[in-house]
């Protein structure tokens, strides 16, 4: 394994030998810029654990009440009695929330100052009275040290009575980080203190009571703290062995905003890659993704995590502090979120017993460690790629279908830097308007246009679009990119006016106009050639052009989505001859519906020959399907998630190796994922995008501002750069 920081190769000299890493090893893996190399080494060791396995459970969070006694400054969720938003359950609410699908159910909740022990212990005799076959994890140590600070009632003892009662698991919270100076400083020194916090878990153990084990990151500790928390569980767990899962928590800021936003998603991912090389100990490491969001979560399970919890139902802590994910998840959607990271997803009970038998899933070799596989391959593509080799298609195809995914990450990322060593991502201030969304082509992933004469057809006057142009200009715009249907009642003049115009009257506004269709459509309604339409628009002003309407460059695939846009040809035949005339331009695709791997190398293929021509690609910009209210949703329900995401931008940077810049695409796969993408080869962010309607008309909505932009590229590592659409620097941030 090739590292980018040479402090990484002595730790993986002891993963691989399974030799236990030191503080000092840890300390390192949260200071390095090599963030797929931890991620690498933690899917390593993962994967020796459980192969391709990743579990989850149908499960059931309830919250008893909110009531709480404590005043911990990171939680939103407690309510001191009789303010508002307090509430109390009761035994029958609680038995009425199980249902009968339920494989367990979790139970915490604030410290309430007047429940007796007893209510406790009757809630889970109730519980499992009426429902048997549900396993009960219920109390946190901060909890059952509650009862001891309350009532004077020995860990042991509240254990062992709620053991016989039905108890059969602890969950790990109320752990936070294990610091004093945190606990003085939010205001948890109420609560168990570290040592209190392992002890009640030992107890647990000795009683044959498993446990999970937390840890609250992402507000003001240190790595150095969240390192010796991990240590602190890693003792704990020799000694007394009954840890089933460590699940890290990252802070929602939510109403309390202990710190000013959320963590990053690089910095989530890297926790819980250290978290599987440093509790070596451990069985299980989580990416919850009630907390990560889903599309983190997937991508976490690349990086050491081999469990994503549950469906849930009704969560409250978390959401009530903030997180902006849904209260519950259907196990279907559990199981996209696993099988996009290339994983197979796998029901388990609360003790990690599988549903359905022993051999429902046996161990899964991954990828790499498949007898056949070509080891080598990886290797001689690496040697290529570095060496300014082209690739071939049967390397492109393992690239794009078997080859592990942060080891594509990692090679991309390498030559990203190769090919721009100065740690810097530029994006564009910009916007996306339309100036008509009348079309005559019917595409069936277009969920934008409508067909001349629909009541909700519209066309823009040029002073219509041109007071876009102006209210983007007075943000600061730099860019606009105009796009439309394909509307055959506007003239040449309505085009050739909208640049002129654009050109004289904002002379700091580039028109970056009009796909390769678009043209096409204009040469058509005019009755002459693409060649004279692209002279008349160069002459009117215009430099650029916008690589929309690719899709997929197959015959096989636009035959099927798009039949009247002509083959593959029709769109490149546009970027030739704009090329030609000197005009630069950007390639795109759009994946996730109908095509194949091949169909994919098809589109790889034609770009990269059509760059070998003229060089008047600037960059390369990937996006996935969206599809809300098409016609192709009929057939596909759901957009490619984000690792699908992360490897075409890997892939993209590898093979097309004539192409300088890679963009990550935040607004149509996420902010998250567009943090993340940044290692994965990707050197540009994309634009502001003020205004955009395609994507909005599929239910996909996103926007962004400057300052955010600056904020998320520096989160990720990186120094933001404002540029041209030809990529030149007008400022650093």
């Amino acid at each position: 394994m090739r590292f980018s920081d040479a402090r990484l190769a002595p730790i993986w000299d002891k993963v691989r030998t399974g030799e236990r890493l030191s503080r000092e090893d840890g300390l390192t893996l949260f200071a390095t810029d090599d963030l797929l190399g931890v991620g690498r080494m933690a899917d390593h060791v993962k994967s020796k654990r459980e192969g391709d396995r990743v579990y989850f459970v149908i499960n059931r969070h309830i919250t008893p009440t909110n009531v709480c006694v404590l005043s911990c400054s990171f939680c939103g969720f407690a309510r001191k009695p009789g303010q508002a938003g307090a509430y109390e359950h009761t035994i029958e609410d609680m038995v009425a929330m199980v249902r009968e699908e339920t494989r367990e159910v979790h139970i915490v909740g604030g410290h309430h100052p007047d429940w007796p022990f007893e209510y406790y212990e009757r809630m889970i005799q109730a519980i499992h009275a009426a429902h048997p076959e549900v396993q009960i994890k219920a109390f946190t140590a901060a909890e059952i040290d509650y009862f001891w600070r309350r009532w004077k009632l020995e860990p042991k003892e509240a254990l062992t009575r709620l053991k016989a009662a039905g108890l059969q698991s602890m969950p790990g919270g109320g752990a936070e980080i294990f610091s004093p100076r945190l606990a003085r400083l939010l205001k948890y020194t109420g609560k168990a203190d570290p040592e209190r916090w392992c002890e009640i878990h030992g107890i647990a153990h000795a009683l044959g009571i498993p446990t999970n084990a937390t840890m609250l990151y992402g507000h003001v500790e240190t790595p150095a703290e969240r390192v010796d928390h991990l240590l602190r569980l890693r003792e704990q767990q020799d000694a007394s062995g009954g840890f089933l899962t460590f699940i890290p928590l990252t802070y929602q800021e939510g109403a309390t905003q202990l710190v000013p936003r959320r963590t990053p998603p690089g910095d989530s991912l890297r926790t819980i890659a250290v978290s599987r090389l440093l509790l070596d100990n451990f069985p299980h490491v989580e990416a919850y993704w009630v907390v990560l969001g889903e599309a983190t979560a997937s991508i976490a399970l690349n990086f050491g995590a081999d469990d994503v919890n549950g469906t849930l139902e009704d969560e409250r802590i978390q959401h009530l502090s903030g997180a902006q994910t849904p209260a519950g998840l259907a196990r279907e959607q559990l199981f996209r979120m696993i099988r996009d990271a290339g994983k197979i997803p796998v029901e388990r009970d609360a003790l990690y017993n599988l549903v359905g038998g022993p051999d429902m899933a046996p161990h899964t070799p991954q990828r790499s460690e498949r007898p056949g596989k070509p080891v080598a391959l990886l290797d001689k593509i690496r040697e290529k790629a570095l060496n300014g080799k082209r690739l071939d298609r049967d390397e492109g195809r393992y690239l794009l279908t078997d080859a592990p995914l942060l080891e594509v990450g990692a090679l991309a990322n390498e030559v990203r830097f190769a090919r721009h060593p100065e740690k810097v991502v530029t994006f564009v201030i910009d916007t996306n308007p339309n100036y008509t969304n009348v079309c005559i082509t019917d595409c069936q992933f277009c969920a934008f246009y409508r067909k001349p004469g629909d009541k909700e057809a519209w066309t823009l006057s040029v002073d219509e679009v041109l007071a876009k142009v102006e209210f983007a200009a007075a943000k600061g715009a730099t860019t606009v990119l105009l796009q439309g249907g394909h509307n055959p009642t506007l003239p040449l003049d309505y085009y050739l006016t909208l640049v002129r115009e654009t050109r004289r009257r904002f002379p700091q506004v580039t028109p970056h106009f009009f796909t390769a269709s678009e043209i096409t459509l204009m040469a058509e309604v005019a009755k002459t050639t693409i060649e004279d339409i692209l002279e008349q628009l160069y002459e009117a002003g215009q430099r650029t052009i916008p690589g929309g309407g690719a899709e997929v460059l197959s015959e096989r695939v636009r035959t099927r989505i798009e039949p009247k846009k002509g083959g593959p040809r029709a769109w490149l035949d546009v970027h030739r001859a704009a090329h030609r005339r000197g005009f630069k331009s950007t390639a795109t695709m759009m994946y996730g519906h109908v095509e194949t791997a091949d169909d994919l190398l098809d589109h790889f293929d034609s770009i990269r020959a059509l760059q070998d021509e003229h060089a008047g690609f600037t960059a390369f910009v990937p996006w996935s399907f969206k599809p809300g209210n098409t016609l192709l949703e009929k057939w596909i329900k759901h957009y490619k998630g984000p690792n699908a995401y992360l490897r075409m931008l890997a892939v993209s940077r590898l093979y097309l190796d004539n192409f300088p810049h890679v963009q990550a695409s935040w607004f149509s796969e996420g902010k998250e994922s567009g943090q993340v993408a940044l290692h994965f080869g990707a050197d540009d962010w994309g634009g502001t995008l003020f205004e955009e309607n395609v994507h909005k008309a599929a239910d996909y909505v996103n926007t962004i501002s400057v300052e955010e932009i600056v904020m998320l590229i520096r989160e990720a590592g990186f120094t933001p750069a404002q540029r041209t659409p030809e990529y030149e620097i007008l400022a650093r941030y």
